[in-house]
């Protein structure tokens, strides 16, 4: 019996020791109202992802899911409206890089979702 209460006895003083040191009367965080969506509205919800700043600082690169198919934008730093570059309608294309000299880019597609990825050339 000796045995038994050796090796419960650290975790014991651990339960012990932990609800000893918790402050009294803590008062607990009041939970707040968790906000609830319609299938509809996280079905709407746009996907970005990637980024590649230009050669020139003045673009960044992107891939977004706005069309309904992941697509390759381009966003001026300077503030204002993206520039879609590209407009597949069945296959998703996803942004790499910017080439470090000039405005061509990287990118890279699957045909048909086979998931044979190909990485592409965007010449200027």
């Amino acid at each position: 019996m000796t045995t038994h209460f050796h090796a419960f006895l650290p975790v014991l003083l651990t339960a012990f020791l932990f609800f000893a040191v918790q402050p009294a009367g803590r008062a607990q965080p009041a939970a707040r109202a968790v906000k609830k969506y319609t299938i509809e509205q996280f079905m709407n919800t746009v996907a970005i992802n990637g980024g590649s700043i230009s050669h020139d600082d003045k673009e960044i690169l992107y891939s977004s899911d706005q069309s309904g198919v992941f697509n390759l934008y381009t966003q001026p730093l300077s503030g204002g409206a993206a520039k879609q570059l590209t407009d597949s309608k069945t296959n998703a294309l996803f942004a790499i890089s910017f080439f470090p000299g000039d405005n061509r880019l990287l990118y890279a597609s699957d045909n048909g979702g086979d998931e044979l990825t190909h990485i592409f050339l965007r010449d200027l």
